[in-house]
């Protein structure tokens, strides 16, 4: 009986801790759905937003390319914070 108790403890704890990471997922994911959007709005009106996702670029080299749209391709300058922003959001999930 106190095994089959242990056994019913350790499910409920892995209930819990499944519960608990899909909340802190769904919350990171709402602040990234705001920088994907930025990325959005200001990439596809020139190409598929396919390109960038299959990526794998360093932050460097992210930075190089947003020059690179600027320079040869008259991509609308960003602010600084949208800059920032999407800079950190294409190192983080589209990175080496």
């Amino acid at each position: 009986m106190l095994e089959y108790f242990k056994i019913c403890v350790i499910r409920l704890l892995a209930i819990y801790l499944i519960i608990i990471c899909s909340n802190l997922y769904a919350e990171e994911r709402k602040i990234d759905s705001i920088n994907e959007t930025l990325l959005y709005d200001k990439c596809s009106s020139c190409h598929s937003l396919k390109i960038v996702h299959q990526q794998r670029l360093s932050k460097a080299r992210w930075e190089e390319i947003i020059l690179l749209m600027y320079k040869e391709h008259e991509m609308v300058e960003l602010t600084k914070l949208e800059y920032n922003n999407i800079i950190k959001y294409l190192s983080e999930y589209y990175n080496e």
